[in-house]
Parts: structure tokens; sequence; C-alpha cells
């Protein structure tokens, strides 16, 4: 049975394939060939070129796998680390009613 495609917008397909461009130029800087840096991340070949060109069906243990391999793995830290909207709504005093049952 084929991996469901997640429902995104093109916008963050397009956000998908630059990211993957930026794995591919940075493996290549580093001289690693595809089998090699897939082989140390504990992924396919196939999944690697994927992750290069932006596919939105890969898990995301697959990307944080390649990222530890490539020495990125500090930039897990930085998703979503940034939350002005989250941080706003925790600003907004508690209402004890609940908002499913009112």
């Amino acid at each position: 049975m084929a991996k469901q495609i997640p429902q995104i917008s093109a916008q963050t397909v397009a956000r998908l394939r630059r990211f993957g461009e930026r794995i591919r130029l940075a493996r290549v800087r580093r001289k690693l060939a595809a089998k090699e840096v897939a082989e140390e991340a504990g992924i396919s070949v196939a999944t690697l070129r994927n992750i290069e060109l932006g596919d939105p069906r890969i898990d995301m243990a697959c990307y944080a796998a390649l990222l530890q391999t490539l020495d990125f793995q500090d930039d897990l830290d930085r998703l979503a680390a940034n939350d002005p909207m989250g941080t706003q709504l925790s600003l907004i005093p508690e209402d004890d009613t609940d908002p499913v049952t009112g």
C-alpha cells in the first residue's frame, strides 16, 4: 500500500524542496557519497534522494537521522522554537468554561 501524501500547501512543498536542496548541498560540500551518508543515517539511498528532492512523504525520523549524520542535529532545537502566537495566547486569561461542553 502506498504511503498517503499529507495535505500541505504549495508553499510548504516549495520550502521542503529548498530544504532538500540545502541538505544535498551540505552533503556535496562535504564530498560525501549518497550511499555513504544513507548508510550512516540508517536510511536507503532512495530515501536520501527523496529528502534531497523535498518529498513530503518522508518521515521526520529520517530527516532527524540525516541531520545527525551531517552534524546538523542542533538545528532540530530551532524548529518551531519561536512561537509568537502561542506566547500571545498564553497571556490570555483562561476561562474555566470547557470549550467543548460549554
